[in-house]
């Protein structure tokens, strides 16, 4: 089976799993912080709108959640003044 043909065949929650599952990993060995439930659910909704705008690269997928996890750390950031920030711990 083709990769497009794979693809068609994906639901949209199959989809989104690894580029979400990969973002959390490559962000939290990063930053060395966590991501709380709230992100989290988050992160699937910005990767699930991407995804059924069209989105097929996983990728390109994996690199939109990053870039949602980072806007969501500054806006944390600016909000509380703090270097840890809600939503996000550092990891032990």
């Amino acid at each position: 089976m083709s990769k497009v043909a794979r693809w068609l065949a994906m639901s949209s929650a199959e989809k989104l799993v690894r580029p979400f599952a990969r973002a959390i990993k490559i962000y939290c060995s990063v930053a060395k912080r966590r991501v709380d439930v709230r992100t989290r659910r988050g992160l699937a909704r910005h990767i699930k709108s991407w995804v059924d705008r069209g989105v097929e690269d996983q990728s390109r997928l994996t690199v939109h959640g990053l870039d949602y996890l980072r806007s969501q750390e500054q806006a944390s950031r600016r909000a509380s003044g703090d270097r840890v920030t809600s939503g996000y711990r550092e990891t032990p």
